[in-house]
């Protein structure tokens, strides 16, 4: 392992690398500089460039595993969620008759998050 650098995570909140300049990311590799202090994020294809000299391949790879694993979990809960708190019309022979309901859903997914770390 590399003990200059140091993956911190990966999430959404932000949507570019700043390497590159890459846009519209879904999620950004935070790396920190330890001998600097300096905080970055990147795609992660620039995050594991060998060019780069983060040599944090696994690293990434495993936060990149987790993170994907606990926005599913959140996914998955948030479904949960929404079917105890909807009393709508249910699902009928693959027909639904009326549309999510987009604002309790939001709801769902924030309370998901907040049970899932």
């Amino acid at each position: 392992m590399n003990s200059r650098f140091k993956v911190l995570g990966i999430n959404d909140d932000r949507d570019f690398c700043e390497c590159c300049g890459k846009a519209n990311l879904q999620s950004v590799v935070w790396i920190e500089d330890t001998e600097t202090g300096d905080i970055r994020h990147f795609g992660s294809t620039c995050a594991t460039a060998p060019a780069k000299g983060f040599g944090l391949d696994r690293e990434i790879k495993s936060a990149i595993r987790s993170y994907k694993a606990r926005q599913s979990a959140i996914g998955v809960r948030a479904f949960m969620l929404y079917a105890k708190k909807y009393n709508g019309p249910r699902e009928f022979d693959g027909v639904v008759s009326r549309a999510l309901d987009l604002d309790l859903f939001a709801k769902c997914c924030t309370e998901a998050a907040t049970m899932i770390r």
